[in-house]
């Protein structure tokens, strides 16, 4: 059995939001290497909630905007260019 590796709410918040370009970066180079090794990343169930709730209350997006923002399919751009 592999390891996974697994995410923690930092790393999803900056690339939903997309505000620390270096940040951004290291979570692009992650992704696409483990999707170039076929490896999967785990997202605790915790985490998940905490994202949740740091983009809404911390942030201030409105639920419509973290439903869609959080689909991976709609990151082509950062999730506050989602709210205009």
């Amino acid at each position: 059995m592999r390891d996974m590796a697994a995410l923690d709410t930092n790393v999803l918040v900056r690339f939903l939001v997309q505000d620390d370009a270096a940040q951004l970066a290291a979570t692009k180079k992650l992704f696409r290497r483990c999707v170039d090794a076929d490896e999967s990343l785990f997202v605790p169930v915790t985490v998940t909630l905490e994202l949740e709730s740091v983009l809404r209350s911390a942030l201030g997006f409105d639920k419509t905007t973290v439903m869609l923002g959080t689909t991976i399919s709609n990151q082509a751009k950062p999730l506050w260019a989602s709210t205009s």
